[in-house]
């Protein structure tokens, strides 16, 4: 006998079977499920199977609003549902429903949906879903009942099985197979979508697996906790209907890590590495991404004795994984380089112990990252990127040091410069270079007995982009009495010093002072001028050291051990 034949016996046997039992059925009952498709029988795992033919009651027939498809829910006879159980059903299948729209018109669900409420119990689910010959059947488990207690969760559950015949409906030729990355994960996305405003906890902690196990497993072998890369994919596009369109274009087949990294450009896997690294991805204003607890990243120490010295760190790239590591960066001033063709982002990690989302890219020739820990002190950062090609080598990262904040001195001074500082200011707190000042102040008061008037305008202070040169001018007047007789000096003040930063802290090494002004001593009406010139090279023991701040239009500084707190403004 053909295989045709055997099907068509087998087939004729169950109908048979079906038939006596209809006919002993009371006349409000009738078969949870009447139609039996070939393909039940040449699949033993399809679970549709042990539903046809049981007895069930219709509860409810009606047309979904959004999607205007037919659909009922079926309680198997044999079941004693809990009060609540229907209406939370019926709930959650007008709130998926709801959700539909906002995948497009191209999105199917079938011809008709039958919910069937069973007695079949499975170990590994709570419901399950099967799309055949135009029916969406949606099945739900005993086991599902202690999550009617749970908000949001029996929605949850309608909305994920009913996602499961949007795929097979709308991308009849990619059926997920051992696919479940997709195939769960975007069932997963849309029942926390179709609850916008209910983190449904139960389910949103899925994503705590993602968060601990993305260090060790690629994207592909993650299932149902892959939901925060779909909810990304939305939030990155605008809109839900684009990850619609990223289904339908999947390659048939199954789908290795290389096949997952070519499906986006390498730019978005590196937005999607950032955002999620961040915690910046959000289902909607009211439900984020926020698995719990966070991951404990691979924490790689960074600290050189000397100014000069330099060490690469490597870190390892896998194709089609997120890669997230740690750094603690010690004192110094420092220049991060790499020489890699894939770029890693760095991020500081806040008191929140989340990375802020101002990434600084870090890839092989756009020169160097200049970072900054003072004395006593260190950073941590987030290191993140993704492995979006075929056979990524290892990220190498190159740490030079070049400065050391906790040995500032003239005699070491710092090779870098905060190009905050850089440009011109008017000192508005008078307060440097204090050499100046008393010097200027000397030459003020050397030849007087009384000021009369002593007119001394703010300092301008620039420090010079491009080099080490910064420069103080200073002019002043005064009117005085010399033995009864009136005169006046007015002088101008220019001292020139090193500078440099590290750490916060901003270093002035004196070189030099050089002042030039006029003496006018007035008797009986008659002015005799002379004038006034004093050069005066300066050594290490004028140095300072100065705490400052820098937003780009004020500058504060403060020297605590010298009681010094000033103010520099563009």
């Amino acid at each position: 006998m053909g295989r045709n034949m055997i099907r068509l016996a087998f087939t004729a046997m169950v109908i048979s079977a079906g038939f006596t039992v209809f006919t002993a059925k009371t006349a409000h009952a009738e078969f949870c499920d009447d139609y039996i498709a070939t393909n039940y029988f040449e699949d033993p795992d399809d679970h549709m199977v042990s539903t046809a033919f049981r007895d069930c009651t219709r509860e409810w027939r009606g047309t979904l609003r959004r999607s205007g498809v037919a659909a009922e829910i079926m309680v198997e006879t044999a079941l004693s549902p809990p009060p609540n159980l229907i209406s939370e059903v019926r709930n959650g299948l007008d709130m998926a429903d709801g959700a539909l729209i906002k995948l497009g018109s191209e999105a199917q669900i079938g011809d008709r949906v039958k919910v069937i409420l069973a007695t079949v119990e499975y170990t590994d689910a709570d419901a399950y879903a099967t799309l055949s010959d135009g029916i969406c059947y949606l099945v739900i488990l005993p086991s599902s009942h202690e999550l009617l207690e749970r908000p949001g969760a029996m929605a949850f559950i309608m909305a994920h099985e009913l996602f499961h015949c949007v795929q097979k409906a709308t991308f009849p030729n990619i059926a997920p197979g051992d696919n479940k990355w997709w195939g769960e994960g975007s069932a997963h996305w849309f029942a926390h979508m179709a609850q916008p405003d209910q983190v449904v906890e139960t389910y949103s902690r899925s994503a705590n697996r993602f968060e601990r196990e993305s260090g060790r497993n690629t994207l592909r072998h993650f299932h149902y906790s892959l939901w925060p890369f779909f909810a990304w994919y939305a939030q990155h596009r605008g809109n839900a209907q684009d990850v619609m369109q990223f289904l339908k274009n999947l390659p048939e087949g199954h789908h290795s890590d290389t096949t997952l990294a070519g499906l986006l450009d390498p730019t978005d896997w590196y937005e999607f590495a950032k955002d999620y690294s961040a915690y910046q991805i959000r289902v909607s204003p009211r439900v984020a991404v926020n698995p719990r607890p966070r991951a404990n990243l691979s924490e790689t120490r960074i600290a050189l004795n000397d100014v000069g010295d330099q060490r690469d760190y490597f870190f390892n790239r896998r194709t089609g994984a997120l890669e997230r590591y740690k750094i603690v960066l010690g004192p110094g001033d420092w220049q991060m380089s790499s020489n890699a063709s894939e770029p890693m982002f760095l991020s500081e990690i806040g008191a929140s112990g989340d990375p802020g989302t101002d990434w600084q890219k870090i890839i092989g020739g756009a020169g160097s990252l200049s970072l900054s820990v003072e004395c006593e002190d260190e950073k941590t950062y987030a290191l993140v990127g993704f492995g979006s090609r075929a056979d990524m080598a290892d990220f190498t990262l190159t740490a030079r040091k070049v400065g050391d904040p906790c040995e500032l001195s003239c005699r070491n001074p710092p090779p870098s410069q905060d190009i905050c500082l850089h440009g011109i200011w008017r000192e508005t707190t008078l307060i440097i270079p204090t050499y100046i000042k008393r010097e200027f102040a000397a030459r003020l008061t050397e030849h007087r007995d009384d000021i009369i008037d002593l007119q001394f305008p703010p300092p301008i202070v620039t420090m010079s982009p491009g080099g080490k040169t910064a420069t103080v001018d200073v002019t002043g007047s005064a009117t005085f009495l010399v033995d009864g007789h009136q005169g006046k000096i007015e002088l101008t003040s220019r001292g020139e010093s090193i500078w440099g930063t590290s750490g916060g802290k901003l270093l002035v090494c004196p070189k030099s002072i050089s002042t030039r002004g006029s003496l006018t001593v007035t008797v009986g009406g008659r002015s005799q001028s002379s004038p006034i010139k004093h050069d005066r090279m300066l050594g290490s023991e004028d140095e300072l050291i100065l705490d400052y701040t820098c937003d780009g239009s004020v500058v504060t500084l403060h020297n605590a051990e010298r009681d010094i707190t000033g103010r520099l403004e563009r």
